[in-house]
């Protein structure tokens, strides 16, 4: 698995898979946590607004060299704070959607 989406958004994770397999990335959707552990991605993309502790999933990730991004709606200020201060990279929900084919891509380059 090359992208790791934790998400509970049937029609987002839809969307975002197709622009990850566009680029012949393969993509796992889940909902929890340990679907992080033992897994080698390139990527792993938390939505937040599923309820999920992201210091749960960092866990998960030990040692893992996965890029780590969080995202969220532009309102949830404390949401997307929080997991700035937790290390994550923070994106709106608007600017991950304007920057996937970006950030896809780059993932496509790296070294599996």
């Amino acid at each position: 698995m090359d992208v790791l989406l934790l998400t509970n958004n049937l029609m987002g994770s839809s969307r975002v898979s197709g622009v990850v397999r566009g680029h012949g990335l393969s993509i796992q959707v889940a909902r929890q946590a340990a679907a992080a552990g033992g897994q080698a991605a390139r990527a792993v993309v938390v939505d937040l607004e599923l309820p999920i502790d992201l210091s749960a999933v960092d866990e998960a990730l030990a040692g893992s060299e996965a890029e780590r991004i969080a995202f969220g709606p532009h309102v949830d200020e404390a949401r997307l704070e929080a997991a700035r201060q937790a290390g994550w990279q923070v994106l709106t929900r608007g600017q991950f959607d304007a920057q996937l084919p970006e950030l896809a891509a780059r993932w496509a380059a790296a070294p599996a």
